[in-house]
Order: C-alpha cells, then structure tokens, then sequence
C-alpha cells in the first residue's frame, strides 16, 4: 500500500497541462509577452493585461478583444541509478487557451476579463517502464476565470484589481505491485472549485521613457474530492483495494511580480522583471480514503523561487514589431523530493517574437526554446537524474477598437 501516497501528491497539486515551467507554473498566455519572455508587467496595455498586470487594461475608451492558444511539445527523460536504463517520456502536446476583453466605460474606468491556466501538469510514462508503481500518467488543470476593474488615477499612476474563479480538475494513473510479482492498476479523477484576488499597479515614473509595474496573485484554497477506481486486483486483496472516494486540502501559491521598462529608442523598450512563486505551501501532501488505513502523507519540502526575465520590443514600422527575451526559472524542489509525477529542474526560456498590426486587428506570435537543465534526483524510491527540452509558440489573434 506503500506507493498509494502518490495519490497524495497529485491530489494535493491539482494543476493542468505541462509546459515546462519550474514547479507547475504556466505564464505563457499571449502571443506578445511570450515572445519576451513575459518580461511585460510594467508596460502591458492591451487585453492580456487581464492576466499579466490588471492596472494595464486602464486604457480609456477603446474595445480591446484578444483570443488564442499555445502548443506546446515537450521532450524529456529519465537517466536511473538503479537500473542504468534510461527512459523516454511519451511526447504529447498540450494546448493551453487564453481569452481576453477590455472595456473602457469611461476615460479613467475600464473593465476586463481573463481566462487562462497559470499552474499546469501533464507528464505521462510508458506503462511498463521501471518506475510504473509510481507513475504512468498525471494530468492535472487548472481554469481561472478572471473578471476585473481598472482605474487611471492620474495621467501616470494606473490601479486595477480582479477576483479569480479557479476550477481545478485530476485524473492519474499508476501501476499497483502485487504478490508474485502481477501488477494492479489505480486510476483517479477528481475537482473542485476555489476563490482568490488579483491586484496590480503601474506607474509612469518618466513619461514615455521609464515605467515601473507590481502585480499580485493570491493563493486559492480548496477541498479537492475525488474517487480512486482500482482494477486487475487479485482476489485476494479485492475487500482491500476496492473504489472508493478520496480527498485533500489543495493551495495553489500565491505570486507577485516586479518589473521595469524602459524606451532606450523611439522604437526600442527594454524591459526587466523578477516574479516570486510561493512554492512553500508545499511541504508535506496528504490525502484520506474511505478506509483510513490507506491514508497517506508524501514530503515534498518546497521552497519559494524568484525568477528573472528580460525582454526587448522593436517597432519596426507603424505595423510590424520584432521581440525577443530570456528567462531564467530555478525549481522549488529539494532533490530528495524530485519523481516521476512532477521531473522538476531548473530552467533557461530563450524568446522569439513577431506582432503585426493592421486597422483594428492584430496577431502577435511568441516562440520559446525551453532548456530544462540535468536535475539530479536522491529520491529513495527512484533516484537518477531528469533532463529535456520544450518547444511552445504562443498565437493570440486581437481586435482593436
């Protein structure tokens, strides 16, 4: 029964489609800040300011709708230390959407509306390899609904604040070692719904040519149900093994960001930002049975992350922009606590971007080269080291009015 706590771990994460970033965090939500990095907080002022910084949709009177999705194809694998074998993960790719809308009712008040998926897991396994016991296959999402308001305050000072609807959904599958050496399966699904905030502020400290931006993302706290199905079970642990429901208490981390922007050029804005992630909700995971004696507690010992990005904007022309941007994501993960659920490590984004513009419509595209550095991990159960590549591009089509 020893291996159940996985069911505790992705219990307790709760999170959806895998896409490389430390931990299970996702800020690629629109094709202009992916292609710098997401290095945009202290000058965002479209659409998708509803998820990278509220006080940017403070943009007077306009109509501003922005829709899109971000591919996203991962390449990763296990070196093991105790069977010298290495193994590939199943290469699947995961579309995170992202919609947006912008309203100003007045010069000063505006109105917006976010949906994406900030936190995200998908990570499935070959069913015969090493480490099935732990894990084959984890899918984990998360859908934040994100209405908001905005206020201009001054000429230079921009304010705004939302509140986040998060519905989060879990299904897993794992391997059951049996007596005489067959193999059981568990399979389990589950969700829930949570409540947070959002706030954001930016600041005009020199006119079009520096500006300063803070955004705030609270945790969300929720009480996951779900049911484990059991199959292939012999007879014999059948009264033992049987479906049943399961639950956890889930906290998705709170998160701020900083950055600044400055117009080094008439055409050129440089921009640097450093977001905080904190991943230290995640100290221990458990998750309770119908029947007590399978409850279980798994460590994880998360520590909170600082990560840095830095991004360039070129106007080529009245309708075309060129981006760039790299960042730089550490994990929370102590190595003793690294499996195959969740392979963390840490990790260099490298961006690549292009906008076009033309009347009241717009397409901006972001691709990043992710760069998931060798991560050794001591993890009693299975140690060895985890590595890879991703490959995502970020479309958002907008209109303008």
């Amino acid at each position: 029964m020893k291996r159940l706590c996985f069911l505790a771990t992705v219990l307790s994460i709760g999170v959806g489609g895998r896409v490389w970033g430390a931990g299970f965090a996702i800020d690629v939500h629109g094709g202009r800040a992916t292609g710098m990095a997401s290095a945009v907080t202290a000058f965002i002022d479209d659409a998708e300011a509803a998820y990278y910084n509220p006080a940017g949709l403070a943009q007077g009177k306009v109509l501003d709708l922005r829709v899109g999705i971000t591919p996203i194809v991962p390449a990763f694998k296990f070196d093991s230390t105790n069977s010298g074998q290495t193994t590939d993960g199943i290469v699947q790719v995961a579309p995170p959407a992202h919609v947006y809308a912008l309203y100003g009712i007045t010069d000063q008040f505006s109105i917006g509306f976010g949906f994406f998926s900030p936190y995200g897991l998908k990570v499935p396994w070959h069913s015969n390899w090493e480490a099935n016991y732990l894990s084959i296959r984890s899918e984990l999402k998360t859908f934040y609904f994100n209405p908001e308001v905005a206020y201009r305050v001054t000429d230079q000072i921009r304010l705004g604040a939302g509140v986040q609807i998060v519905r989060t959904t879990v299904s897993l599958t794992q391997a059951i070692r049996l007596p005489g050496g067959d193999f059981g399966q568990v399979d389990l699904s589950g969700g829930t719904w949570g409540v947070g905030y959002n706030a954001g502020i930016q600041i005009d400290i020199i006119p079009k040519l520096l500006s300063f931006g803070g955004t705030f993302r609270s945790t969300v706290n929720s009480d996951i149900t779900g049911r484990a199905h059991f199959s292939n079970i012999l007879p014999g642990l059948q009264s033992k093994l049987k479906d049943q429901g399961a639950s956890t208490h889930l906290t998705l981390p709170g998160q701020f960001a900083l950055g600044v922007a400055f117009q080094a050029l008439p055409a050129l804005k440089l921009s640097f930002e450093t977001d905080y992630i904190g991943w230290q909700v995640f100290q221990r995971l458990a998750v309770n049975f119908e029947d007590p004696s399978l409850n279980t507690v798994n460590p994880k010992n998360w520590t909170h992350t600082w990560n840095y990005h830095f991004g360039a904007e070129y106007l080529l022309n009245p309708n075309w922009a060129l981006r760039a941007g790299v960042l730089y994501d550490p994990t929370p993960s102590p190595q003793d606590t690294i499996s195959p659920e969740l392979p963390d490590a840490n990790r260099v984004n490298i961006a690549l971007g292009a906008g076009f513009h033309w009347d009241k419509f717009a397409i901006d595209a972001g691709y990043e080269l992710v760069v998931i550095t060798n991560a050794k991990t001591t993890y009693a159960p299975l140690p060895g080291s985890y590595s890879g590549v991703a490959n995502l591009l970020s479309i958002t089509f907008g209109f303008h009015l």
